[in-house]
C-alpha cells in the first residue's frame, strides 16, 4: 500500500515529502481554452499537434499530471459581485438589476444548474542529492532551480495554448491550497461560510490544514467510500482504446452530471527498454503456432518496434483515473456506472473498479493534485504520444474576466462569463477602451443597455451620443432626460465657452474648427488654409477683447486669476515634466485638488504678496497666462458669443486694409446667428447642462436638409463632452458611448474626434466604447489604427458575413473556432421561448487575450427599457406622464402586468 503523501506550500510551489531525497517539487497551471462545442477539424488537429509538443517536455526526472474536473462552483466570483453591489454607490435601477442577476445565479448554484469545467496542468520533478541537513543555502538553491524550471514550462504552455486562443494562469499558494482542500473536503463547495483565507497557514502542512475526516468504505466489495460527508468512487482505465482521435474524450467530459474528475498521470518511457521488451515479446510469440489473430498482434508489435527505432513516436506510461463524488450513495453509484459505460465507448477501452480498500486508497491518492511519483504500477498503461495526446481530457469553461467582473452573463452549457471595463490595482485603475460589432437585429441595443446598467455603479459620469433614442428610458432611470438637438430649439451650445477650463491652444483650435465647419471649406486647399488662418486670428482677437472687458469690471477676480497663474506655475515646477504648458498644469493640479491630494490642497491655500501681484499684472509678457486663468473664473454669460464674433468680422472687413475674405466669412457665418435659420442653437449663453450622471445627446431630430447643422452639432457635443471630462477629477470613472460609429465617422472631422477620444481619454479615466454593425466600414478608414489599436475589449454579436469576421481577425487575435461560432450564432428573433443574444467577449489582457462566449438573456424590465422604435419613444413619453416622469416605477409596473 502506498504511504500517505504530505505536502507543503512555499513560494507558489508544492513541496511533496519535504526538500529531501525522495521528495518532489511541483506547480500547477490553470488552462482556459475557447469554447470547443462547434469547433472545426483544423483547430482540433492543431490542438493535437501542440499537445504532442507539450508531451515532449516530460522526461525521466519530470512528470506531468492533467487534471480535469467539473462542478457548479461560481460562489467566490458571485459573492464578490454581490459585495460590490452593496459597497458601490447605489441607484434603484442598477441595484435592482445586479441583485436580480446575483439571485438568479445563486439559485442556479444551489440547484446545481450551472456548470464549470476546470483544466489544470501540473509539472512535478523528483529531488535527488542530499537526504537531509543541506542547510538554508542548499534549500534556497533547490527552490530557485525549481522556479526557473517552472518558468520555462509555463512559457511552453503559453506558446502551445496561446496560439489556439487559450490562456494559461500559473497557480499561487492559495490556488494550490484550494485544490488540495477541495480534494480532501468535497463539502467545501456546499459551505457558504467557508473562508479559505482564514484557514490557510503557510507554516502548516497540507494534511494539517485539509485532512478533516477519516475515510470509511461503504461496504466490503464496493469501490465507494465516504469522506467528509460525501461518497466517492474510483474507476480506472484498464485497457487502451483500439483507436484514438482528437476530441474523443468529450465522451467523458460532456456527461450530463457534475462533481467528477479525470486524472491523467504521465511519466516518460524508456525507448530502449521498451524496444527490447517488445522484441522479446515478438520472439516469444513467433515460437508458437501462428494464427491469423496472432499474426495481427505480431504485425502491431513489429510496427511498434519500427516506430520506436526511428523515433516516430515517444513512449509514455499513464494512469487514467476517474473519481466521482456525491452526497447520496445511489447517485454516486449511478455516476460510476455512467463513467464505465462511457469508457466502453472510447474505442473499446475497458475500465476497472477497485474494491479492496487498499487499492481504492492507492488510486484515490493518485488523484492528489500534482502527485505523479507514487510507486504504484497497477494498470499503468504503455501509450505512445500520438495516442496519448488524444486521451488527455482537454476541455475547460472560458469565463472571461469573471474574477474581476463588473458585469456577469450566462455562457453556453451553464457557464458564467464576466466582463470588465477597467483593469489594474485599486487606486491605479485604467480604462480598457472597447468596441462592439454586430449585424442588425443581433441585440446590440439591449445588450449595451444591460452592460451599461450593470457597470453604472462604477461610473460617476456617462455620456451617450446616438441617433434613434435607444437609450431614452435608460437615461431617465438616472433622473436625467435626453438632450434632443434640433433646429430652432431652446438649446444653446456656445462654442466659445471654455466650461471652466483655462483658455488654451486646444480651445482656440476647437472654436476655429467649429467656425470653419459653419463657413464650409472652399475647394482650393490653399484658400482653405488661408480661411482657417483668418478665422483663428479673429477668434483669438475676440477672446482677448472679451477678457479685457471682463477684467475691467472684475478687479478682484483679476487678482485671483494672477494667483491661479502662480499656483499652476508652482505645480508645473514640482509635478509636471519639462515643457508642460500652463493650462495643462492647472488642469492636472485641479484634478488632484478635487481628489484631496495634500500638495494640491497646500498650494490652493497659497497667498501671493500684493506687490508681486501688481508687478505680475503690469508685465505685458504675462497677459496670455493671466487671460488663460481668467477664463476659469468667467461665468457662461461672460463668454464671447457667435453674434459678437460675426459683428467683429463685419467691423474688421470694413477696415481699409482688411483681407477681402473677411467679408465673405461674415456672410457665411451670419446665417448661424440666433436670427438665422437654425435659431439660437449656436449663438448665445451656453445653457446645455453636462453635469448629470448620464448625459444623452440625440441627433436624429436634425433633418437631412440640415446636414451641415448635424456635422457642427456632433463636433460641438463631443468637444464639450471632452471639456467636461477633463474638468472632472481624474480619480472618478467616466465613459463615452458612440452609437453607430460609421455614421459618426462620415461627418467632417469625425475621424479626428474619434481618434482623440481613443488616444487621449485614457489619462482622464474615461472609457470610450463605440458600436458598429460591420467591421468592413472602418477596415480601410484612417481611424482604424486608433480605434482597433486602443481597444482592449471587444464584443462580437451575430455576424453572418464570413468576410467581415475574417476582417475582424486582422485587428484582433481571434482563433478559428471563435470565428466559426460568430457566424453560426442563433437569431434571437427566431427563438420562441427564452430568447437570448449570443456574443463573444474578447479582452486583450497583458498581451494574452481572454475569449469567452456569452449569452445575454434579458429580463422583462431590460427589454422594456431598451425599446428602440420611434413609436415606442412616443408611447413611453405618454406613459411617463402617468407615473410623474418616474421611468423606474413605470418599467416595474409594466413588467409586472406582463407576468
Amino acid at each position: 500500500m502506498a504511504r500517505f503523501i504530505n505536502s507543503y506550500l512555499d513560494e507558489d510551489l508544492i513541496i511533496y515529502r519535504g526538500l529531501q531525497r525522495g521528495g518532489a517539487i511541483g506547480k500547477g497551471y490553470n488552462v482556459e481554452l475557447p469554447d470547443t462545442e462547434n469547433t472545426d477539424a483544423s483547430w482540433l488537429m492543431s490542438l493535437e499537434d501542440n499537445l504532442r509538443v507539450l508531451l515532449r517536455m516530460v522526461r525521466p526526472e519530470l512528470r506531468m499530471q492533467v487534471a480535469w474536473s467539473v462542478d457548479s462552483d461560481y460562489r467566490k466570483e458571485l459573492e464578490r459581485y454581490r459585495e460590490k453591489t452593496e459597497t458601490l454607490p447605489q441607484d434603484r435601477w442598477s441595484t435592482r438589476n445586479r441583485e436580480e442577476r446575483y439571485n438568479r445565479y445563486d439559485q442556479k448554484i444551489k440547484d446545481h444548474k450551472l456548470r464549470r469545467e476546470h483544466l489544470q496542468f501540473y509539472f512535478t520533478s523528483r529531488l535527488g542529492g542530499k537526504a537531509m541537513g543541506g542547510g538554508r543555502p542548499y534549500y534556497e538553491e533547490l527552490l530557485q532551480a525549481a522556479k526557473r524550471e517552472q518558468n520555462e514550462l509555463e512559457e511552453a504552455l503559453r506558446q502551445q495554448f496561446g496560439s489556439l486562443g487559450g490562456r494559461v494562469s500559473p497557480m499561487g499558494n492559495m490556488d494550490h491550497f484550494e485544490s488540495f482542500y477541495r480534494y480532501f473536503n468535497p463539502s467545501a463547495f456546499e459551505n457558504d461560510a467557508l473562508k479559505l483565507d482564514d484557514i490557510y497557514d503557510p507554516s502548516k502542512t497540507i494534511a494539517e490544514m485539509c485532512f478533516n475526516s477519516e475515510a470509511s468504505p461503504l461496504r466490503m466489495g464496493s469501490s465507494t467510500f465516504k469522506l467528509d460527508g460525501f461518497y466517492q468512487g474510483i474507476c480506472v482505465v484498464k485497457t487502451l482504446p483500439k483507436f484514438t482521435y482528437i476530441g474523443m474524450m468529450r465522451t467523458l467530459t460532456q456527461l450530463d452530471f457534475l462533481d467528477y474528475q479525470i486524472i491523467c498521470n504521465i511519466e516518460a518511457g524508456d525507448v530502449e527498454k521498451d524496444r527490447v521488451a517488445t522484441e522479446s515479446k515478438v520472439a516469444r510469440l513467433e515460437r508458437g503456432k501462428i494464427t491469423p489473430s496472432l499474426e495481427a498482434t505480431l504485425q502491431k508489435l513489429r510496427t511498434r518496434i519500427r516506430r520506436l527505432s526511428t523515433n516516430e513516436v515517444v513512449p509514455y506510461r499513464m494512469h487514467l483515473i476517474v473519481r466521482v463524488w456525491d452526497k447520496d450513495p445511489d447517485d454516486c453509484a449511478s455516476k460510476l456506472s455512467a463513467i464505465r459505460n462511457s469508457i466502453l465507448k472510447l474505442g473499446g477501452a475497458q475500465s476497472y473498479e477497485p474494491t479492496l480498500p487498499t487499492s481504492v486508497r492507492n488510486y484515490w491518492q493518485l488523484c492528489m493534485p500534482g502527485w505523479t511519483w507514487a510507486n504504484y504500477n497497477d494498470f499503468k498503461l504503455y501509450v505512445e504520444d500520438v495516442n496519448l495526446a488524444d486521451l488527455l481530457p482537454i476541455s475547460s469553461t472560458p469565463t472571461g474576466d469573471l474574477d474581476e467582473a463588473e458585469a456577469i452573463y450566462d455562457g453556453p452549457r451553464g457557464a458564467l462569463v464576466g466582463c470588465t471595463t477597467f483593469v489594474g490595482k485599486e487606486g491605479n485603475m485604467r480604462p480598457e477602451h472597447g468596441i462592439m460589432f454586430g449585424a442588425s437585429g443581433a441585440g446590440k441595443s439591449v445588450f449595451t443597455i444591460d452592460l451599461l446598467t450593470q457597470t453604472a455603479p462604477y461610473y460617476d459620469y456617462t455620456a451617450i451620443v446616438e441617433e434613434g433614442l435607444s437609450y431614452n428610458l435608460f437615461t431617465r432611470m438616472y433622473g436625467c432626460k435626453p438632450i434632443i438637438v434640433q433646429p430652432n430649439g431652446n438649446l444653446t451650445f456656445n462654442y466659445f465657452d471654455t466650461r471652466g477650463l483655462p483658455l488654451s491652444p486646444d480651445q482656440l483650435s476647437g472654436a476655429t474648427s467649429v467656425a470653419h465647419l459653419m463657413a464650409g471649406p472652399p475647394p482650393d486647399v490653399d484658400k482653405d488654409r488661408l480661411r482657417q488662418a483668418l478665422l483663428a486670428k479673429q477668434i483669438e482677437r475676440i477672446y482677448i477683447d472679451q477678457f479685457e472687458t471682463w477684467a475691467s469690471r472684475n478687479a478682484e477676480l483679476r487678482v485671483e486669476a494672477a494667483r491661479r497663474v502662480a499656483i499652476a506655475d508652482a505645480w508645473r515646477k514640482k509635478k509636471m515634466p519639462q515643457g508642460t504648458v500652463l493650462a495643462d498644469a492647472w488642469m492636472d493640479f485641479w484634478s488632484d485638488f478635487q481628489d484631496g491630494e495634500p500638495l494640491a490642497s497646500e498650494l490652493n491655500r497659497m497667498t501671493v504678496d500684493n506687490a508681486r501681484i501688481e508687478d505680475f499684472l503690469n508685465d505685458p509678457g504675462n497677459q496670455w497666462d493671466l487671460m488663460s486663468m481668467a477664463y476659469t473664473l468667467m461665468k457662461p454669460e461672460d463668454m464671447p458669443t457667435h453674434s459678437q464674433f460675426v459683428e467683429l468680422l463685419n467691423l474688421e472687413s470694413r477696415q481699409r486694409k482688411a483681407h477681402p475674405d473677411l467679408a465673405l466669412l461674415y456672410m457665411l457665418l451670419d446665417p448661424w446667428t440666433r436670427t438665422g435659420r437654425y435659431g439660437a442653437i449656436l449663438d448665445g449663453v451656453n445653457n446645455v447642462d453636462l453635469s448629470g450622471k448620464v448625459v444623452h445627446f440625440e441627433l436624429s431630430y436634425i433633418p437631412e436638409s440640415a446636414r451641415e447643422l448635424r456635422t457642427v452639432a456632433a463636433f460641438l457635443i463631443t468637444n464639450d463632452l471632452r471639456k467636461e471630462i477633463m474638468r472632472r477629477p481624474r480619480s472618478t470613472r467616466k465613459r463615452v458611448i458612440l452609437e453607430e460609429l460609421s455614421a459618426f465617422l462620415a461627418m467632417p472631422d469625425g475621424d479626428r474626434i474619434t481618434r482623440e477620444y481613443y488616444e487621449r481619454m485614457r489619462k482622464y479615466s474615461c472609457w470610450v466604447f463605440s458600436i458598429i454593425q460591420q467591421f468592413q466600414r472602418i477596415k480601410d478608414h484612417p481611424v482604424r489604427s486608433s480605434v482597433v489599436g486602443n481597444s482592449r475589449v471587444m464584443f462580437m454579436l451575430k455576424q453572418p458575413d464570413q468576410r467581415d469576421v475574417e476582417s475582424m481577425s486582422e485587428g484582433f487575435r481571434i482563433p478559428s473556432v471563435t470565428k466559426r461560432q460568430v457566424t453560426s450564432f442563433p437569431d434571437p428573433s427566431e427563438m420562441k421561448t427564452d430568447p437570448y443574444g449570443s456574443f463573444v467577449y474578447y479582452h486583450e489582457a497583458t498581451g494574452r487575450p481572454k475569449i469567452a462566449v456569452g449569452r445575454h438573456q434579458a429580463s422583462k424590465e431590460m427589454i422594456l427599457c431598451s425599446a428602440t422604435s420611434g413609436e415606442a419613444f412616443e408611447k413611453q413619453n405618454e406613459q411617463l406622464k402617468e407615473y410623474g416622469g418616474d421611468a423606474y416605477k413605470m418599467i416595474l409596473s409594466q413588467a409586472k402586468s406582463k407576468k
